[in-house]
């Protein structure tokens, strides 16, 4: 059965509202989590909207951080609040495991809007606390596909939203790391009628389109000429012929949709010399009167991790630096377009490579 990558759910929208929130602001959502610091001061209960309440509840026995404080109100009491005291310090496991804890919690009656707010306490371990709970909020949100022919209702969170004086530090890579989460489960969960070798690359084929990526597929003929002969024994058991390995490439500094990889261009954007020095390598065939010997040991090892091995005039093309030579070239066998020094497309554009490198002694 064709099914398709669930993009437009991989994350339930969140967004940043800086006013505190007081009383009529809860009577808007359905469910709204309070972060306090784990031993809340009288000023503290104060500071959060029915504070009173929440603190003769939270006095009727010896609590410890972590604990869960839990009122309704409203004139229906159709907000549920949450109130947390957060522990001082904690790992990232037992951040995440106490936040996936209070994700259960706060979304069993299915609501549609949630509201979260962090009031007082180290502001790091606060923020710390809010990033965890949008992570374990996404993913106990998210939605696995479904095959039945009836499904029970449900009524999916719509909206998160952060009470927060300034932008929430890492909430972009918390977005992302929590969408690319979803999407792994979401494959993986799949029956295996559906997420067979030729529907897995035609997902694939969507994720590339969709994200800008280049999209190659080494099919069996191809992996056997590559010598790929583990993976060809395991395929080879395969009723259909479809097996293969698909490789997927983002090049930084061109513009694609969707993607964004914090720090790849750090040639382009931080270091303008070594930018210099890795073009007049790529182009002088090495190291040789380039400044090599003048770099400072760290420029030294990103240039050798970027540049690798000596490489002809014209035939490496690195991230950021524009040479006269683009260094692309069609393999002249498969027909495929590479700007490696050695090319792995086909076993004779491999051989003829090496030839050219390493020619026959005279």
């Amino acid at each position: 059965m064709p099914i398709r990558l669930p993009f437009s759910s991989l994350l339930v929208p969140v967004r940043q509202t800086g006013a505190r929130p007081v009383s009529a602001t809860l009577a808007r959502y359905e469910c709204a989590i309070v972060f306090l610091p784990a031993e809340p001061s009288p000023a503290d209960w104060a500071a959060v909207p029915h504070g009173s309440v929440l603190r003769a509840l939270y006095r009727r026995r010896e609590r410890k951080p972590g604990d869960t404080v839990q009122l309704r109100v409203g004139e229906r009491a159709e907000t549920l609040v949450l109130a947390v005291s957060v522990a001082g310090s904690a790992s990232t496991f037992e951040r995440l495991n106490s936040a996936g804890k209070l994700a259960r919690l706060a979304l069993e009656g299915e609501p549609q809007s949630l509201v979260l707010y962090a009031h007082g306490g180290d502001g790091s371990v606060m923020q710390a606390a809010l990033n965890a709970t949008v992570a374990a909020l996404q993913a106990a949100a998210f939605r696995f596909a479904t095959f039945k022919s009836e499904t029970k209702p449900h009524r999916p969170l719509t909206r998160i939203d952060i009470s927060a004086a300034g932008k929430l530090p890492a909430l972009d890579l918390t977005l992302a790391t929590s969408a690319g989460n979803n999407l792994a489960r979401w494959l993986t969960a799949l029956p295996p009628n559906t997420l067979d070798a030729a529907g897995y690359r035609r997902l694939l084929q969507e994720l590339a389109r969709r994200l800008g990526l280049a999209f190659k597929f080494y099919g069996e003929p191809q992996l056997k000429r590559l010598g790929a002969g583990a993976f060809l024994a395991v395929s080879q058991g395969n009723a259909t012929r479809d097996a293969g390995i698909v490789h997927l490439a983002y090049r930084p500094g061109v513009a694609t949709r969707g993607v964004h990889t914090p720090g790849v261009a750090t040639l382009d954007s931080e270091n303008a010399r070594l930018r210099e020095l890795v073009q007049h390598c790529a182009v002088h065939s090495g190291y040789g009167n380039c400044g090599y010997d003048q770099m400072a040991a760290e420029q030294k090892s990103l240039f050798n991790a970027i540049v690798g091995r000596r490489a002809p005039a014209g035939a490496l093309r690195v991230a950021g630096v524009a040479t006269p030579d683009t260094g692309w070239r069609s393999c002249e066998f498969c027909g495929c377009r590479t700007n490696a020094r050695e090319r792995v497309c086909c076993g004779r554009g491999r051989d003829t490579d090496r030839r050219n490198w390493n020619p026959p002694a005279a």
